[in-house]
């Protein structure tokens, strides 16, 4: 048994916000030996975010699913990943895998001037476009007349017509 070599495990990650979410796989050879949510399947979990180098390891229990959390949104992280045996040290880890977690989150200010500069240049169109068009209808449309000044006009009982002179 100590001279068996325990292959890599079968491993897919994927970003989700500030976390990557780890699928991993038994190969078909091992399944007697390492069971998905057995209870002494654990697996050895090395993370580096690749813009630094920065490193940690993890043990985790043998799921489909981890999720290794409280990571840099927006940062490439490389996953590799090996079986634990307490009776067997001859483990080989899988190849690098990598994945940006997901971009930061917009921030909320952000969205209120965007939404704010929106809607002032909507109404500046708006005012634009309305003013513009009254001033062409303005000019467009014939005026209309204004009767002639009436010579009576301060008189109420006055009824003279424009050709006659007033009494």
């Amino acid at each position: 048994m100590s001279d068996t070599v325990f292959g890599p495990p079968g491993v897919s990650v994927s970003g989700c916000g500030s976390c990557l979410v780890l699928r991993l796989r038994v190969p078909a050879e091992l399944r007697r030996s390492f069971r998905v949510g057995g209870a002494h399947s654990d697996v050895h979990v090395h993370v580096e975010r690749t813009r630094d180098r920065t490193q940690f390891s993890l043990l985790l229990p043998l799921q489909e699913e981890n999720v290794v959390s409280y990571l840099e949104p927006g940062a490439e992280y490389c996953v590799r990943a090996s079986f634990v045996s307490f009776l067997n040290r001859n483990t080989l880890q899988s190849e690098a895998r990598c994945a940006f977690t997901s971009a930061p989150p917009p921030r909320l200010c952000l969205h209120l001037v965007k939404g704010l500069l929106g809607a002032f240049g909507l109404l500046l169109v708006l005012l634009l476009t309305c003013g513009g068009w009254l001033r062409v209808r303005r000019w467009l449309l014939p005026r209309p007349e204004r009767p002639p000044p009436a010579v009576c006009s301060g008189f109420p009982l006055c009824t003279s017509k424009q050709g006659e002179s007033a009494p």
